[in-house]
């Protein structure tokens, strides 16, 4: 949480006691909770008694997206700190504020950024942008089912697939659980969280959809990696993962009708 506590006594050092500093955040997961928790640690420590607004943003990252643009296109921007995806960066670059101008070159080191997340954010001359926390894709599992069915966490796809498959039809035997179980949930709905997951896929297939700046999607290694896919919309999800976001994905899961889920961490 460092990174949003520095940003936010940047944008404060320059404000007037009384001032209502406004920020965005998205309510999924415990977010909300955190975002809070920061602000009032970093108004203890700094003692800055300038007001806090959060500004709850919708839980879909195409929503976020389009409601920045029409924000920020508008010129009619009143909000002080976005929290942003990475990929979106570039996209609002010249709207973003420098803050290379405010900070000291000993307060930002660049060298311990990813160069994924530093190429995004910062051209040379514009750092507009600092991290402020980094997501990436994870598979979670129920410990009571593999314990119960004696199955170790699996290492590939395949053995997820294998296991899946293996502790759903066990599970389904249960009449209560025939139409609502299932081995494993992911994000399929038609908008940026697939193409996470499929690019998620498709890399540890070997593929790639672009390399080098040349497109290479065609591949046996993608056509492997949408077989997987498929085999598992067929086998071990429920055609209902055609239209998850990340909560239904974790409603799902969560509830106990799942054996393994793919989500971010938040």
């Amino acid at each position: 949480m460092k990174f949003l506590l520095s940003t936010l006594t940047v944008f404060c050092f320059f404000n007037t006691y009384g001032y209502t500093l406004k920020i965005t955040c998205r309510a999924k997961g415990i977010e909300l909770v955190l975002l809070k928790e920061a602000i009032d640690e970093w108004k203890k420590e700094t003692g800055n008694l300038c007001e806090v607004e959060i500004i709850a943003l919708p839980h879909a990252s195409n929503e976020c997206f389009a409601l920045y643009k029409q924000w920020l296109s508008a010129g009619s921007f009143d909000i002080d700190i976005l929290q942003m995806d990475v990929a979106w960066i570039r996209v609002f670059f010249d709207y973003l504020v420098n803050l290379m101008e405010f900070y000291g070159s000993s307060e930002i080191d660049i060298k311990d950024y990813f160069d994924a997340v530093l190429n995004s954010m910062y051209d040379g001359d514009r750092l507009v942008a600092l991290p402020l926390y980094t997501d990436c894709g994870i598979i979670y599992y129920r410990t009571d089912l593999m314990e119960k069915y004696g199955r170790t966490k699996p290492t590939t796809w395949q053995e997820l697939f294998d296991t899946a498959k293996y502790i759903q039809d066990e599970e389904k035997k249960d009449p209560e659980k025939r139409n609502r179980f299932c081995g494993y949930v992911f994000q399929a709905k038609a908008y940026e969280i697939l193409t996470c997951n499929f690019a998620e896929v498709v890399d540890s297939f070997g593929g790639a959809i672009v390399k080098d700046g040349v497109v290479v999607v065609n591949s046996d290694a993608v056509a492997d990696a949408i077989s997987f896919l498929m085999a598992c919309l067929n086998k071990i999800s429920s055609r209902s993962v055609l239209n998850y976001t990340e909560e239904d994905a974790r409603g799902r899961f969560q509830s106990g009708q799942a054996v393994f889920m793919r989500n971010w961490p938040y």
